[in-house]
């Protein structure tokens, strides 16, 4: 909540499991937590929190905040008594008299139309989710940068470039980390395929639907490279689909994971004047494409500087297949 004086105050009640050490099966632990916070106390004195489970009575200093929590049945692993000594509680259960047998879940009735005509519930999507266990693909430490082109009318290749670094696969819990691996990279000449639920929403990316060919990338340190070279006159793909091959999931199989890069020309910028009294900037650059030369304009994206009697432009440039 926010009070009129724009502090925040806010209250977390929760029956709350976790581990009283190493993630390891057998070490698990429950505890009851209730905690208050107020932030930033407005005047001096003391503060009365009022919760289901009790009230909290705390002093406070203005311009500072009360943050109070009460953790109750943290003790030995797998022992779970504790918690139910904490203030979070009784846990109400439906029954048809004091002390009595729980009694099961009721079916909303028929016709009651909770969630309108015809609809005898009603549901919610919205809530928190902590602690999750992933069980996923767990990419490896693969930066897609860049792949360019450069042709002329005797020949032609395309150069695919990325990084790559040593990382550990992922794990469930109880289980031994995995080795760091130096992950393995290679990409096809053509586009990878993407992949959509039933709502459109975007899933993965994955092998080219046109299969093409693989072609595994060279290795120096973190960096990787590799190069094609079709013949003079082929078509150029529009995309290449970078591979990593390291990639595992939590049972340690290799499930390899791809990523998209466009193919675009690369465009250097070889001089640039600037001329104070006119006030003016001329810039010199060429592309990479010899065969079709394409039209370069400027835009924006300059910054000079001037330390002393040196001068140094800096130019950025958005790459685009011409």
């Amino acid at each position: 909540m926010t009070t009129a004086g724009k502090a925040k105050a806010s209250i977390t009640l929760g029956l709350e499991g976790a581990f009283g050490g190493p993630v390891v099966a057998g070490g698990q632990i429950t505890f009851t937590r209730i905690c208050v916070l107020l932030n930033p106390v407005p005047v001096s004195g003391t503060y009365r929190f009022i919760h289901p489970y009790g009230e909290e009575f705390l002093e406070g200093t203005a311009g500072s905040r009360i943050f109070f929590t009460d953790d109750v049945g943290i003790g030995a692993r797998g022992d779970f008594s504790g918690a139910m000594t904490g203030r979070t509680g009784p846990f109400l259960l439906a029954a048809n008299e004091p002390g009595g047998a729980e009694l099961p879940p009721v079916a909303g009735p028929v016709g009651s139309n909770l969630g309108g005509t015809g609809f005898d519930f009603i549901e919610t999507t919205d809530f928190s989710l902590m602690g999750r266990v992933y069980a996923g693909t767990m990419p490896g430490l693969v930066v897609a940068d860049r792949a360019s082109y450069a042709g002329t009318s005797t020949e032609q290749k395309v150069d695919v470039y990325a990084a790559a670094f040593p990382t550990a696969g992922s794990r469930l819990p109880a289980k031994p980390r995995p080795a760091g691996v130096a992950p393995v990279t290679s990409f096809f000449d053509s586009a990878c395929t993407a992949s959509f639920d039933d709502a459109g929403n975007f899933l993965a990316y994955s092998v080219p639907a046109t299969g093409g060919n693989e072609i595994l990338m060279q290795v120096q340190g973190n960096y990787r490279y590799g190069q094609i070279r079709p013949p003079a006159g082929a078509l150029l793909p529009d995309a290449v689909c970078l591979k990593d091959n390291s990639a595992v999931d939590v049972n340690g199989q290799q499930v390899p994971v791809f990523h998209p890069l466009p193919v675009n020309d690369e465009v250097r910028v070889t001089e640039g004047t600037y001329d104070p009294m006119a006030q003016t900037l001329q810039v010199s650059a060429n592309s990479s494409d010899l065969l079709n030369p394409p039209t370069l304009t400027r835009r924006g994206h300059f910054r000079l500087h001037r330390d002393g009697r040196r001068g140094d432009l800096q130019y950025r440039h958005r790459y685009g297949r011409h």
